[in-house]
């Protein structure tokens, strides 16, 4: 039987998973899945919806340095499943020092 998972908790059961070999303390995480889209109107048709970007905005409660959390973020992206399913790969912020901070996931 298949399961339905939330995008943002495949996501945050990956990086539970490898936060100890990226040398990431996870006292407590946080995370939010959005995806952008635009409304494209066709004279009198009814609106299409065009895809935007799927955005992950990821909050570690952790002192380890910002880089070895953005090694944590790309190890569990590559390791999700949710992620692998996606036509185009989601945008992956991290919350650090009050500021959002893109991580490459490539």
């Amino acid at each position: 039987m298949a399961e339905r998972v939330p995008l943002e908790a495949a996501t945050s059961a990956q990086m539970r998973t490898f936060a100890r070999h990226c040398k990431v303390d996870v006292r407590g995480l946080a995370a939010e899945a959005s995806v952008d889209w635009t409304l494209v109107r066709d004279g009198a048709r009814p609106y299409v919806a065009e895809p935007g970007r799927m955005v992950f905005d990821i909050e570690l409660d952790t002192d380890s340095p910002l880089e070895a959390q953005q090694l944590l973020v790309k190890t569990a992206a590559k390791a999700c499943f949710a992620e692998a399913s996606l036509r185009d790969p989601p945008l992956h912020r991290l919350r650090h020092a009050g500021q959002w901070v893109e991580c490459d996931v490539r």
